[in-house]
């Protein structure tokens, strides 16, 4: 079932006018959700859902946003989701490359920074990554 819904999401990315609205409801339904299944499997598939080369042009900082929020707050609270949000960063910044990924965590950070949160996105995403297996 899981891998039918991945097969129907990429199609419907590839035929969208309007990718922004499915990344905003993808992360309110998905990467938002109270369901710690619905929010651990929509986080695993983005990294199956984001690897079109076309993709590489679109505005992808919504999304890079609410992971790196995600990633805070895994680092806080739920750890079983830390190392699959940092997966999916991961692809995201090797899709967009380091400028664009380092903006999108840079607008997220001062946007965490006004909410009184001051944990260091970009700090905690490179000691993941010189934790994780190459």
């Amino acid at each position: 079932m899981q891998r039918n819904a991945i097969r129907f999401l990429l199609f419907y990315i590839s035929n969208t006018n309007n990718l922004h609205r499915f990344l905003e409801h993808f992360i309110e339904y998905g990467l938002e959700s109270y369901n710690c299944t619905v929010q651990f499997g929509a986080v695993n598939s983005v990294t199956y859902l984001f690897v079109r080369e076309e993709l590489k042009a679109e505005n992808l900082s919504l999304l890079i946003g609410a992971l790196a929020e995600l990633l805070v707050n895994a680092h806080r609270q739920n750890r079983h989701i830390l190392y699959p949000t940092y997966t999916a960063l991961e692809r995201l910044h090797s899709l967009i490359g380091t400028r664009r990924f380092v903006d999108a965590i840079q607008h997220k950070q001062n946007e965490l920074f006004q909410n009184k949160i001051n944990e260091n996105i970009f700090v905690l995403y490179e000691n993941l990554r010189k934790r994780a297996p190459s």
